[in-house]
């Protein structure tokens, strides 16, 4: 089955026989995960050639939405941390699990367990708003 493994996602013809060898004596995972996904692979495997110019709307959809987030904070795309650091906000936010106060709760828990303190300012914030005050 390694074989068949290394080469499932290639076509229809590798998918089948793949699909058949974990049917066979697959591990449990395997057999489960399979029949869930093997109508849509096979569908997809079937679609044929792609034009020249294709679209996929859902990744235009994520895309639009990751714009919208950066806004005009592209100039901080110059710099590859920022960029890496940025962009691991806005997947937070794309997943849903941007809790700005779970993260301050976290980031608080930290410190008081005597994790690292970097340079700190003064925190000005509204009442209400997230901080690392305590």
């Amino acid at each position: 089955m390694p074989v068949a493994a290394s080469s499932a996602l290639d076509d229809l013809a590798s998918w089948c026989r793949f699909s058949s060898a974990v049917r066979r004596r697959g591990p449990y995972g395997l057999r489960k995960w399979v029949p869930d996904h093997d109508g849509y692979l096979r569908d997809e495997f079937s679609a044929g050639e792609l034009p020249a110019h294709f679209s996929d709307g859902a990744a235009e959809v994520a895309l639009r939405e990751v714009k919208e987030v950066i806004g005009d904070r592209a100039f901080c795309l110059r710099n590859a941390r920022r960029t890496a650091l940025m962009l691991e906000l806005v997947r937070l936010r794309l997943n849903r699990c941007d809790d700005e106060f779970a993260y301050s709760r976290d980031i608080r828990d930290c410190l008081e367990a005597g994790g690292p303190l970097g340079r700190q300012m003064t925190i000005r914030d509204r009442k209400g708003h997230p901080s690392l005050r305590p």
